[in-house]
């Protein structure tokens, strides 16, 4: 089934939310998903959103607060500050598209979804990158889609990459 992305909509999981249908390539955020994401909520850990097609969950992602150690950014990507050592960032904690519906731009509009959450965050509480740690077969999608890895990352399983959200086009 091809997805209008336009049609798509995003509502904050809660409890009545049916997840039974959904199905995620990954069984780690699958688990993540079904089993912990509501605990996170509840514990102020991380906020799950759902991606709805009509009413069918089509994709999913979990966000929280995060910090950059700056002597991890590349050097052109820092502000130039000497008094602080960390940037505030949020962090995806978890993206994942159905099985059924990827490859139709899905990630893209969560990724949308998330920077223009990170740009409405700068404007209120100081925020200037998206912060994420990835599997590795998610790592070139986030590289397509402008994300840098963080420097000195030798031997790391889960890279950590960022996207400076001040370079975004408003």
């Amino acid at each position: 089934m091809v997805i209008d992305l336009s049609s798509l909509t995003v509502k904050k999981l809660d409890d009545h939310v049916d997840l039974s249908q959904f199905k995620c390539s990954s069984q780690e955020i699958q688990d993540f998903l079904t089993e912990y994401a509501m605990f996170f909520q509840n514990k102020s850990l991380g906020v799950s959103y759902v991606i709805y097609s009509n009413s069918k969950i089509v994709g999913f992602f979990t966000i929280s607060m995060d910090s950059l150690r700056i002597r991890k950014i590349k050097t052109e990507d820092r502000i130039g500050y000497a008094n602080i050592d960390y940037y505030p960032s949020i962090k995806i904690g978890q993206l994942c598209v159905d099985i059924n519906f990827e490859k139709q731009r899905i990630g893209q509009f969560i990724l949308n979804v998330i920077c223009g959450i990170g740009m409405e965050f700068s404007e209120k509480i100081g925020c200037r990158f998206i912060s994420v740690n990835t599997i590795p077969t998610a790592q070139s999608w986030y590289e397509k889609h402008g994300f840098t890895p963080l420097k000195d990352q030798k031997g790391r399983k889960k890279l950590s990459y960022y996207l400076d959200i001040s370079k975004l086009e408003q």
